[in-house]
């Protein structure tokens, strides 16, 4: 079972990560359907997650790492990292299972864990990176109110090919006006 619920918003909930979630991690960052777009491009060993586990979530300043949850399970995974407080900057990562893509807790994730970037961490901007394959990251993005802002050509190898990785960003003023 999922820690406490940190933010919660409509059917999805945004939880801690408790160390008995080092399986769910571990399947999620493997499976071939999310690790390569989130630059896991290797399995990852329960040993190395647990070891990861230690070192970012519970050891770390400097990102704030959340499951998603549906109907008390988790679905997903997301985080703010790289926060820099003195530039007020932080980057974006998310991802959920395969077989609950497609509900609307992405976005509902991504929306609780934005507002709670600008509202409460104080962040002046959010920046992510897509792969150019990922058109429904993209669009999910933009809906909620992401600009992209650059492309990086050939930045990720990804099903045998280079690809070129889309930056995105969202101001927190931005963010208030929608």
């Amino acid at each position: 079972m999922p820690g406490p619920v940190f933010l919660g918003g409509g059917d999805v909930a945004l939880r801690t990560v408790e160390e008995e979630d080092i399986g769910f991690l571990q399947r999620g960052f493997t499976d071939r359907r999310i690790g390569p777009y989130v630059a896991r491009y290797r399995p990852i060993s329960r040993s190395q997650q647990r070891t990861e586990y230690e070192e970012q979530f519970v050891g770390s300043d400097d990102s704030i790492d959340l499951l998603v949850c549906a109907n008390e399970e988790p679905v997903g995974y997301a985080h703010l990292f790289a926060i820099d407080h003195r530039r007020g900057t932080s980057e974006l990562g998310y991802w959920i299972v395969p077989d609950e893509q497609g509900k609307g807790y992405g976005t509902a994730a991504v929306r609780l864990i934005t507002d709670y970037g600008f509202e409460e961490v104080n962040l002046h901007k959010l920046t992510a990176r897509v792969h150019e394959s990922n058109k429904v990251s993209q669009r999910l993005l933009e809906r909620v109110g992401f600009v992209e802002e650059g492309v990086q050509r050939e930045q990720r190898f990804l099903d045998g090919e280079y690809q070129d990785s889309h930056l995105y960003g969202l101001l927190a003023q931005e963010w208030r006006d929608r």
